[in-house]
């Protein structure tokens, strides 16, 4: 599997993901990594970075590590845990790895820290393998063509 492909296809994809920032900046076999820079918009009513956003990047990072292994994926349970508050203006690193791939499933566990490295979150993700082949190449052109049009 080419791994930088990989990476270049998720930055181009569109959704949710794309909406709140996030870039994945490294994939190597079975473990990616993810930056965010945190916003207000990624805020909760009481000062912090919303669960949900926290959440949101941990399973897409997690889901980049589990297809690097080859196949793609789809999310099939996670559970994460708050330890400490992410703020807004932190610099959020979102590193996955895979702790188990079998035949039908990967486990990655994720780590989220701040620009200190201090540790705000852990989760453990599961993912289901959805299909054994597909076009890196095509997909990310097919991407590259549809952004042009959107132009």
């Amino acid at each position: 599997m080419n791994l930088e492909k990989l990476k270049e296809y998720r930055n181009l994809s569109d959704g949710f993901i794309q909406e709140i920032g996030l870039e994945v900046t490294e994939v190597t076999d079975g473990e990616a990594i993810g930056v965010l820079q945190l916003e207000e918009r990624h805020g909760n009513p009481i000062g912090s970075i919303h669960g949900g956003c926290l959440f949101s990047v941990a399973d897409t990072v997690g889901g980049v590590a589990a297809t690097s292994k080859g196949r793609m994926v789809t999310t099939i349970d996670g559970s994460m845990h708050y330890l400490n508050a992410a703020r807004v203006g932190d610099l959020l690193t979102v590193h996955a790895k895979v702790i188990k791939s079998g035949k039908s499933f990967a486990v990655v566990d994720v780590t989220l820290s701040n620009q200190e490295q201090k540790l705000l979150s852990t989760a453990t993700l599961t993912y289901h393998y959805m299909s054994k082949d597909f076009d890196l190449d095509q997909m990310v052109e097919e991407l590259k063509k549809a952004k042009k049009k959107q132009m």
